[in-house]
């Protein structure tokens, strides 16, 4: 038995599976987008484009519909660091706080041997 061919729609292009895979990436998106908001609760965006074009080949004499599935999850916030002009040696600058920790911060671990005693550098 052969194919059986109807008129082209957007149910059946990839033989349903464009419709299905689209369906999935909109459930997938909005979970993406529920779980930024929670996340960083500020606004945010998130795009789903469906892409088809229609094209016809001359050289094979043929038509030919071509589909993606563009997803487009939120973006994370940028991360912004205070920072102020200063100068260094007479040319001015920017200054930011240090990363990591420091001796005086809470989060700093110190070293010990097995008996307990503070290792020093």
């Amino acid at each position: 038995m052969g194919t059986s061919y109807e008129p082209v729609n957007l149910m059946n292009i990839k033989r349903g599976a464009f419709i299905a895979e689209a369906a999935t990436e909109f459930d997938e998106l909005q979970a993406k987008l529920i779980a930024y908001v929670e996340e960083h609760e500020q606004s945010a965006s998130a795009d789903l484009a469906l892409k088809i074009s229609l094209k016809y080949d001359a050289k094979a004499k043929h038509y030919a519909i071509v589909s993606d599935i563009i997803s487009k999850p939120p973006k994370k916030p940028p991360q912004v660091t205070t920072a102020f002009l200063s100068d260094q040696d007479g040319k001015e600058c920017l200054f930011c706080p240090r990363g990591g920790t420091t001796e005086h911060d809470a989060r700093q671990a110190e070293l010990k041997d097995k008996e307990g005693v503070p290792i020093t550098t």
